[in-house]
C-alpha cells in the first residue's frame, strides 16, 4: 500500500516537473523561427492588361524615397533566396529615410540624429565604408534624389534641409548651394516642424520639389537651384492635436525606459524623451506633415497629405483632427511661378501613408483615419471608393505602376487588393506563420512592401503588443508570392526601421536603422534583447545556383502572359532588368566553377538569345531561350 501511494506520488512530481516545463515553453520562451532554409518556387504570375502596359520602367535600385516620383515602392530587381547580413556601417547614427542608390551603386543618405553635423553621407557598396559627406546643419533632410542630368547625362544628387537646398556630383562635388527661402531653425528647435521630408522631380518644369514638417513647400530650377516661387507656399492644414500614444501607448514607466534606451542614438535632440517625442509624431501628434509626397509625371501635379485647416472638424480651437489630401499645380506667373490648389479631400483622422499613384497617374491612393484606404480619381478629384482594413495601416501603400493592384501594409498582415474601377477587391491576406509562438504573442508587419519581379519584399517581426505600440522580439526579411500570398523564403534581420526598404544594385538590400519599436523590447527585456543599434544594413543573396534558378523560374512564371497580346515597355525593360541580373549570377559562378565550361557556354548564349528576342519583343522565342537556360541549370 505504502509502495503504491509512493509510486503514485512519484510519477506526479515528475509529471508536474514536465508539465511545469511545457508551461514555461509555451508561455516564457522568446519567438522562434520555423523552417528557416524553407524555399518556394514561385506561382504562375497573371498580369492582365498590365502585361501590355507602356508605363515608365520601374528602377532598378531607389532614386528617390520611395523608388520613384509616384511612389510606387516598385523595382525591376529581384532579392535571391538565403539573404544573409552583409555589413552595418555608421553605427552611431539614427536614419529614417533612405537611402537611394546610384548606378554605380554607391548610397546616399540623411541621418535625423547624428553626433556630428552632417547632412548627407555617401557610402560604397561593398563594406559600407564612406566615401564623403556633406558637413552642415539640419532636422534631416529626407532620402537624397537622384536624378541624370539631361545634358552631360552623369547622375547628380540632390538635398535638402529646411533652410538650404544642394546639388552635388556622384564624388561629393558641390554643383550649387542655394537657399530655399526659409529661416534656418534654431539649435534645439523642434524636428516635426524643420524635417524635411526630400526633393521630389516635377518632370513638366525640370523643377525640385521639397516638403517641410511644418506645411512649407519650395520649388527650386533643377539645374541651377533658382528659387522659382516669389516666396515658399504653404499648405493650409493647421496642427495635429495629441495622438493616443498618451492614452493607449504602454504605461508611463515604460515610456521612461524606453526614453533611456533609445537616448544614447538621439544625438542633437533638445529633449531627453526622444522615444515619447518620436512616436507621438509617427501616431499624427501635433504636426502638419509627417510624410514624403507624390508628383504626377505625366500631368505635373503635386500630391501631398497633411492635415486639414482648423474649423473642418467643426472646432475652432487652432488644431485639426482631420487630415487632408492636397493637389497643387506649378504655373507660370509673371518672372515666378506659384502654387494652385486644385484639389482638397478631407476626412477624418490622419494620415500613415505618402500619396502613391498609379503608373499612368489617374488614381491617387492615401489612407485615411487608422483603418481605410480611399481610392481619389486625380482629374476630378473625388473619391472613388475607401477599402476597410481590420487593423491599423502602418506604412504607405506599394502601388504596381503596370497593373491596378495594391499592397496595404497593416499592422498584422499585407493585404493584396485590385482597384476595379467603382470598387476595391481583396486578393490576398498574407499570413506570417512562420514563427514558433507563446501565448500572448503575435506576428507583425512593419514597413512599407517593396514590389518585386518574384514577389513582394517585406519586413516583419514577432514579440507582443502593446496597443498601438508593437514589440519585437524577432526580425526578419521575407519574399511573399504575388498571387497568394504565401511566404516563399526569409532571413532573420538585425534591426528595424520606420523608414522604408530600399533596393539597390545587384539585388542588395538596404534597411536604415531607426529602433524605435525595439527601445521598448530592449526596457522591458534587458540584456535578453540585442542592444539597439543605428546606421545602414546591406543584405544581399550570394551568387549560387538556387539564386539562378530563382531569376529563370520568375522569368518563366511570366509566360502565361504572352496570350494576352504584345509585351509593353514596362514588362519588357523589367524582365530585360530580370535576366540581367540573372547574366551576373552566372558570372560570378564562372568564377566559382560551380559548372563545367560547356554548360556555362551554353547558358551564356541561351542568355544573349533570349536577350535579343525580348528586345525585338518575340516574345515566344524568348520564352523558349529560357526555358533551354533551366534545363542546363538543372
Amino acid at each position: 500500500m505504502n509502495d503504491g501511494s509512493f509510486s503514485r506520488k512519484k510519477f506526479l512530481f515528475i509529471f508536474t516537473i514536465f508539465f511545469g516545463f511545457f508551461l514555461l515553453n509555451k508561455v516564457f520562451h522568446f519567438p522562434k523561427f520555423k523552417n528557416e532554409s524553407l524555399y518556394k518556387p514561385p506561382e504562375k504570375v497573371s498580369l492582365g492588361a498590365g502585361w501590355e502596359s507602356q508605363n515608365n520602367s520601374a528602377n532598378r535600385a531607389f532614386k528617390a524615397a520611395h523608388s520613384d516620383f509616384h511612389n510606387s515602392d516598385q523595382v525591376s530587381t529581384i532579392l535571391g533566396p538565403e539573404v544573409k547580413l552583409d555589413w552595418i556601417t555608421e553605427k552611431d547614427k539614427f536614419i529614417v529615410e533612405g537611402p537611394t542608390v546610384d548606378v554605380a551603386g554607391n548610397l546616399y543618405f540623411s541621418p535625423l540624429w547624428s553626433p556630428e553635423e552632417v547632412i548627407l553621407i555617401s557610402l560604397e557598396p561593398k563594406k559600407g565604408k564612406r566615401r564623403w559627406s556633406l558637413p552642415g546643419y539640419g532636422h534631416g533632410a529626407g532620402a537624397p534624389l537622384i536624378l541624370k542630368d539631361p545634358k552631360s547625362l552623369k547622375e547628380i544628387v540632390y538635398v535638402s534641409v529646411y533652410h538650404k537646398a544642394y546639388a552635388l556630383s556622384t564624388e561629393g562635388k558641390v554643383l550649387w548651394e542655394v537657399s530655399t527661402g526659409l529661416k534656418e531653425p534654431k539649435r534645439g528647435s523642434r524636428h516635426r516642424d524643420y524635417h524635411c521630408f526630400g526633393l521630389n522631380y516635377l518632370k513638366k518644369y525640370d523643377a525640385l520639389v521639397g516638403l517641410m514638417g511644418d506645411g512649407n513647400l519650395v520649388v527650386l530650377d533643377r539645374s541651377t537651384g533658382k528659387n522659382l516661387l516669389e516666396k515658399p507656399y504653404v499648405l493650409p492644414g493647421s496642427p495635429s492635436g495629441p495622438s493616443d500614444f498618451n492614452k493607449k501607448g504602454p504605461p508611463k514607466w515604460i515610456k521612461d525606459r524606453a526614453d533611456q534606451v533609445l537616448y544614447p542614438l538621439a544625438h542633437g535632440r533638445s529633449t531627453k524623451k526622444p522615444f515619447s517625442d518620436l512616436v507621438d509624431v509617427l501616431l499624427g501628434g501635433g504636426t502638419r506633415v509627417a510624410n514624403y509626397f507624390s508628383i504626377d509625371q505625366i500631368s505635373g501635379r503635386v500630391w501631398a497629405a497633411a492635415t486639414a485647416p482648423d474649423g473642418v472638424d467643426h472646432k475652432i480651437d487652432d488644431l485639426s483632427d482631420f487630415g487632408a489630401l492636397y493637389g497643387l499645380d506649378l504655373v507660370k506667373e509673371g518672372q515666378f511661378f506659384k502654387l494652385n490648389l486644385s484639389c482638397e479631400f478631407f476626412f477624418p483622422g490622419g494620415s500613415g501613408s505618402t500619396p502613391a499613384l498609379t503608373g499612368d497617374g489617374k488614381r491617387v491612393y492615401v489612407g485615411t483615419g487608422k483603418n481605410s484606404l480611399a481610392a481619389i480619381d486625380s482629374k476630378k478629384c473625388k473619391k472613388v471608393w475607401d477599402f476597410k482594413v481590420p487593423s491599423q495601416i502602418v506604412a504607405s501603400p506599394a502601388v504596381d505602376q503596370s497593373t491596378q493592384e495594391l499592397y496595404i501594409p497593416t499592422s498584422f498582415s499585407i493585404i493584396k487588393i485590385r482597384d476595379l474601377g467603382l470598387r476595391a477587391e481583396k486578393v490576398w491576406v498574407s499570413q506570417f506563420n512562420n514563427f514558433k509562438l507563446a501565448i500572448f504573442q503575435k506576428s507583425f508587419q512593419m514597413l512599407t512592401p517593396l514590389i518585386t519581379p518574384n514577389g513582394i519584399v517585406t519586413f516583419f517581426g514577432a514579440g507582443y503588443k502593446r496597443n498601438v505600440v508593437p514589440i519585437p522580439l524577432v526580425l526578419g526579411i521575407g519574399l511573399l508570392d504575388k498571387m497568394s500570398g504565401k511566404i516563399r523564403y526569409y532571413s532573420k534581420a538585425r534591426e528595424e526601421s520606420v523608414g522604408i526598404l530600399s533596393m539597390g544594385q545587384e539585388g542588395a538590400l538596404y534597411v536604415t536603422h531607426s529602433p524605435v519599436r525595439r527601445a521598448v523590447s530592449r526596457s522591458l527585456f534587458s540584456n535578453l534583447v540585442d542592444p539597439l543599434v543605428g546606421g545602414v544594413a546591406k543584405y544581399s543573396a550570394s551568387p549560387s545556383k538556387i539564386y539562378l534558378k530563382e531569376i529563370v523560374l520568375t522569368i518563366l512564371a511570366y509566360e502565361k502572359n504572352i496570350g494576352v497580346g504584345k509585351v509593353g515597355k514596362f514588362w519588357r525593360d523589367t524582365l530585360l532588368d530580370v535576366l540581367n541580373q540573372g547574366r551576373e549570377v552566372l558570372a560570378a559562378l564562372e568564377l566559382n566553377s560551380s559548372f563545367s565550361k560547356d554548360r556555362v557556354d551554353k547558358m551564356k548564349a541561351h542568355f544573349k538569345s533570349a536577350k535579343l528576342s525580348l528586345e525585338k519583343s518575340e516574345t515566344l522565342t524568348f520564352f523558349s531561350s529560357v526555358r533551354k537556360l533551366n534545363k542546363q541549370i538543372n
